[in-house]
C-alpha cells in the first residue's frame, strides 16, 4: 500500500514523537539543520504544528 511506503520515508506523529525521530537521526546522521513541512491545508493549523514542534525540541 502506498500509505505504509511514504511511512518509511515520512515522519508522521505527534510532537513529542517526531521531536523524538529527529533526535534520534541527528545522532545518527549529524546533520545541523533539517527542512520540516506540514501538511496542513489552514495556515493556522499549520503555524501550530510548527509551535508544537518546537516546543518539543528548543
Amino acid at each position: 500500500m502506498i500509505i505504509k511506503e511514504n511511512r518509511n520515508i515520512h515522519l508522521v506523529g505527534d510532537a513529542k514523537k517526531i521531536a523524538t525521530m529527529l533526535q534520534e537521526q541527528q545522532a545518527q546522521y549529524g546533520f545541523d539543520e533539517v527542512m520540516i513541512i506540514s501538511n496542513t491545508h489552514s495556515q493556522e493549523k499549520r503555524l501550530n504544528v510548527y509551535r508544537l514542534l518546537a516546543q518539543e525540541l528548543l
